[in-house]
């Protein structure tokens, strides 16, 4: 049964080191896109992190807790909210309270119903059994949808009411950051930017700042305005270090840095991004941002040039002492998938001394001999091809 399966891989493993002419060119680094793009097959047919920008979105950090009220229940406090508007003057001073509640009941409600749409789908594709009945839980998503977008526009209507009627309202900042996140959702960043830029200017000591500034350094992010996103960030990062978004804004710090090209800078940033949310106790979405700041690093030790995969497995040893052979393998991989194809197997031949007894050094040496076989070397190609046999063996 060995030696079948011995020769199952010569066959397999021949495939590596076909004619020259069939040899990949190599890779070129990726430049930079603002949206997250699909992972691809890496040489083990596994899915590496091909992502030309990060893997956080900034509203899970600045995002109020939704309650998720039953219908019947909303529909009550609203009709009860509605009756008490009408019945207060314009000019009692609860007015502007009651208006700011009533926004807030139609934002809450909006995303109640976004995250329920999603739920619903999920339900009802896990039961389609017939041909086509995946459309009828896309239809139901979308006019759940379409309802929410409708609940969202009354809020902004209600929010810009407030602004231009009631100017003095002591909590206007708040409806301010409110009406501008409104049109970031509903993807209106031109008036998004203006809500934000008056927020700012008008009330500089506000608790909303810092989640304010934060939201227009994405706005500028998406549009690919990197540096100037990066003055946002770091005003953030400057100002605000009590803040609940001072982990993300330091994590885009480094992304806007990584894609201006200042990597060394970048590697830096994820590592301080490391070093506050693991002295940072609890806080929202701290594990996430560990994780993600984690994967970014080795993309970034990746593209600095004069980072050496020898110094690779003890730098992460340190950063990542829980996973660091894991890490590792990923930055092989990313280094295979970005073309340095020398690189990335002096990484694996690291792992395979480190890991001599799994069952991981046939996946090892197997990459070994694609990357061999990859930058045209076929001779060494048939040498690590007999090496991967007698691993097998």
């Amino acid at each position: 049964m060995r030696w079948t399966g011995c020769l199952s891989l010569l066959f397999f493993a021949a495939t590596l080191v076909a004619s020259p002419t069939d040899v990949l060119a190599q890779a070129k680094k990726a430049s930079f896109v603002p949206k997250a793009q699909p992972k691809l097959a890496g040489p083990n047919a596994k899915k590496t992190d091909d992502r030309k920008g990060p893997g956080l979105a900034g509203e899970q950090f600045v995002r109020q807790k939704t309650r998720r009220l039953a219908e019947s229940k909303w529909k009550d406090a609203f009709q009860i909210l509605m009756k008490l508007i009408k019945n207060t003057p314009n000019g009692d001073p609860t007015k502007p309270d009651l208006l700011y509640r009533l926004s807030e009941m139609y934002w809450e409600r909006a995303s109640a119903m976004t995250l329920s749409a999603y739920d619903r789908e999920e339900k009802c594709l896990a039961a389609v059994k017939r041909d086509g009945d995946e459309d009828l839980c896309i239809d139901s998503r979308n006019q759940t949808l379409d309802k929410s977008t409708n609940l969202r526009d009354q809020a902004i209507k209600v929010y810009k009411h407030i602004v231009k009627n009631h100017p003095r309202y002591p909590r206007l900042d708040q409806v301010l950051f409110a009406l501008g996140f409104n049109y970031q959702r509903k993807d209106k960043p031109e008036a998004a930017k203006k809500i934000y830029a008056t927020l700012i200017r008008r009330y500089p000591q506000s608790p909303q700042v810092p989640n304010t500034l934060l939201n227009f350094g994405e706005l500028l992010f998406e549009d690919g305005r990197v540096d100037q996103a990066l003055k946002a960030y770091r005003k953030v990062v400057k100002n605000y270090k009590d803040s609940d978004v001072y982990g993300y804004a330091l994590y885009k710090q480094a992304w806007c840095q990584y894609n201006l090209g200042q990597f060394k800078s970048a590697l830096r940033g994820f590592i301080g991004v490391l070093d506050y949310s693991r002295k940072k106790r609890g806080g929202r979405n701290r594990l996430t941002l560990e994780r993600e700041a984690i994967r970014d690093m080795v993309r970034t030790y990746a593209d600095i040039p004069d980072a050496k995969p020898g110094r690779a497995i003890a730098f992460f040893r340190k950063v990542a002492p829980d996973a660091y052979l894991d890490v590792v393998e990923k930055l092989a991989e990313r280094y295979a998938t970005t073309g340095q194809f020398g690189k990335s197997s002096q990484l694996y031949r690291r792992l395979i001394k480190l890991q001599s007894t799994s069952y991981r050094v046939v996946t090892f040496q197997t990459a070994i001999t694609a990357n061999t076989r990859n930058i045209g070397q076929q001779v060494l190609a048939v040498k690590e091809l007999k090496r991967l046999v007698s691993l097998w063996s």
